[in-house]
């Protein structure tokens, strides 16, 4: 039997639960709408445990379809769901103890609702899983092999070109946080930032930026996006996948058209280190924002919030950045994560990107 110690952000939800299976784990990759919507996650994974635990109680409850999700409601991490059986989120395990001695906490061995990204979503990136069919009413298929996955891929570089215009709209599972994206204009050249870890790896180089090049603009005007591998936004997430876009705060607004308001809706923030701050909603504890004082004018956003008509990873809105997961040296399921990241340099071989650097 495995335990493991789990722990959301702010670090007021701390204990131990006992999982059902041995790790690794096999798991199941979840792509459905309403939980992208409900955790802001493009994807997550939840893994069986023996019994109820007692921090339920301490936590705030969603109910989301069928499913209710438990999550603090300090810091918003999302720690339990319970649909039948007790499940703990995979992003909030800090620790197993096992006589295992293992880096990989989990095994990706099936997707579910891959039909509701459109446009294949993460699933792209994890090409060694096993898909099974659970009948039509689940909406389970299976991850896209050979000629299938070609396919996939070809729908996904199709909805990337020009199509939508106008504005994005994005919002929570449960409507209480709301707001829209607009294209870049000259307005979103007027704030600076330096490099991103995705782009220039901070274990590895300087983050200064000194040609203040805009680097979260791309062009055919859509905002740059990426996958986060760090410990706070697994711990924030309870996945420990992340995906961001990044955004001039001048391109964000609330509902009626003015400048988005971090107090708006149901929002509620926390402060995750010194001068950064996150923001989820209160009331289903979607993650949506993070920003902080060093780059006040770039406002990262959850893209699990994004509601592009186009697919999942609004492609006719975001260029993705497929040379790096960010932190991906942060990570506690390094395998998971070092697939992700062969997955994304798959994207990158049959996908047109552009790189700032060059």
């Amino acid at each position: 039997m495995t335990e493991a110690s789990i722990s959301c952000l702010c670090g007021e939800s701390v204990c131990r639960v006992k999982l059902v299976d041995t790790i690794p784990v096999k798991s199941v990759l979840c792509h459905q709408s309403s939980c992208r919507h409900n955790l802001g996650a493009l994807c997550h994974t939840a893994i069986p445990i023996k019994t109820r635990p007692k921090l339920v109680d301490l936590l705030h409850k969603y109910q989301c379809d069928e499913v209710s999700r438990y999550f603090c409601g300090t810091c918003g991490s999302h720690v339990f769901e319970h649909d039948g059986v007790w499940k703990v989120q995979s992003g909030v395990v800090v620790t197993t103890h096992s006589e295992q001695i293992s880096h990989q906490l989990e095994e990706v061995t099936s997707h579910r609702y891959v039909q509701d990204t459109v446009d294949g979503g993460l699933s792209l990136c994890f090409t060694g899983a096993d898909g099974h069919k659970e009948g039509s009413q689940t909406r389970t298929i299976e991850i896209p092999a050979g000629e299938a996955r070609a396919a996939c891929v070809d729908a996904y570089t199709n909805n990337s070109r020009e199509g939508a215009q106008g504005r994005l709209s994005a919002g929570c599972s449960c409507g209480g946080v709301q707001f829209f994206v607009t294209r870049p204009n000259e307005q979103s050249r007027l704030c600076s930032s330096p490099w991103p870890d995705l782009i220039v790896p901070y274990h590895s180089g300087s983050s200064v930026n000194p040609h203040d090049v805009k680097w979260w603009i791309r062009d055919r005007g859509k905002w740059l996006a990426g996958t986060c591998a760090c410990k706070s936004c697994k711990l924030a997430l309870g996945s420990p996948i992340q995906a961001w876009t990044f955004v001039s705060l001048t391109n964000l607004h609330n509902p009626d058209g003015t400048p988005l308001s971090y107090t708006h809706g149901t929002l509620r923030a926390f402060e995750s280190s010194k001068d950064t701050i996150r923001e989820f909603c209160g009331t289903c504890g979607a993650t949506v924002f993070w920003h902080n004082l060093e780059r006040p004018g770039v406002v990262d956003v959850s893209v699990g919030v994004l509601r592009a008509e186009e697919g999942a990873m609004a492609r006719n809105w975001l260029e993705w950045w497929t040379e790096r997961v960010s932190f991906a040296e942060e990570a506690f399921d390094t395998q998971l994560i070092a697939q992700l990241g062969s997955g994304l340099q798959y994207l990158s071989k049959n996908v047109e990107y552009d790189n700032p650097l060059q």
